[in-house]
């Protein structure tokens, strides 16, 4: 099997959920250690499922733009270079889908996930590409209260589900669209999907509820540069509360 790996948002970033703060020298040391996760992440899907993945980057300009090449020198990935941030996430998200549309016809599934995220070994632990599946990490811990009041038509089945690493096979990659319909911020993606395709199995990699940012919750599976992460002895969520495997 062949993949590509789509990374996109701000690098060498800095700060909490909302900060645009990007290239200042002490978010070096921070970015390189994501990079080096997304690397071995690499590695391991390699070596142990004996999949190839491809790179491609999107993000925003900053003086270091050398200095994230270097990281992935071995590993020659697209790149694209922006010098004006986009007006919001779903925008940000969608302008680096397109980028890479013409290219997915060479692969068998496509990963999105983000430049600043840094993946833990649980991560490449969980892992697997199924031919029909599509697949994110976990519920957020507040998955229907949350979700139900800002779109209150939404069905209180309908999960908030992490979106900050997905899987979609080639299979389900018509489904792409479901981003364009996104109310702001993509957590409705499983609802756009269903609404096209009723069948479509949208399940996460591990069914415990978690929070994606690790400032706010400890998680298995990721944290970010340059952002505080609570320890896991001090997490909030129940780590045996978990989502119903038939969903």
């Amino acid at each position: 099997m062949r993949g590509l790996m789509l990374l996109r948002g701000l690098s060498f970033r800095f700060g909490t959920q909302f900060s645009t703060e990007v290239g200042k020298p002490w978010s070096v040391v921070p970015q390189k250690k994501a990079c080096q996760s997304h690397i071995d992440f690499i590695e391991y899907v390699k070596n142990n499922h004996n999949i190839n993945l491809d790179l491609a980057i999107d993000t925003f300009s900053t003086s270091y733009d050398y200095v994230l090449k270097s990281y992935y020198d071995n590993y020659k990935p697209y790149y694209n270079f922006i010098n004006k941030l986009d007006p919001g996430n779903p925008t940000a998200f969608n302008r680096a889908l397109y980028n890479i549309v013409d290219k997915l016809s060479d692969y068998d599934f496509l990963i999105i996930s983000r430049n600043d995220m840094i993946f833990k070994e649980k991560l490449s632990e969980v892992f697997y590409a199924p031919e029909d599946e599509i697949k994110y990490t976990f519920v957020l811990q507040y998955p229907i209260r949350k979700l139900t009041v800002r779109y209150p038509e939404i069905s209180d089945q309908i999960p908030m589900a992490g979106n900050d690493f997905l899987y979609f096979p080639k299979k389900y990659f018509h489904l792409l669209e479901v981003f364009k319909k996104s109310k702001g911020d993509n957590h409705d993606f499983i609802m756009n999907i269903l609404d096209i395709d009723k069948d479509a199995k949208v399940t996460p990699y591990i069914n415990t509820y978690h929070d994606s940012d690790p400032a706010k919750d400890w998680n298995p599976l990721y944290k970010f540069v340059g952002r505080f992460e609570i320890p896991q002895d001090k997490m909030l969520s129940n780590p045996n509360l978990k989502y119903p495997d038939d969903f």
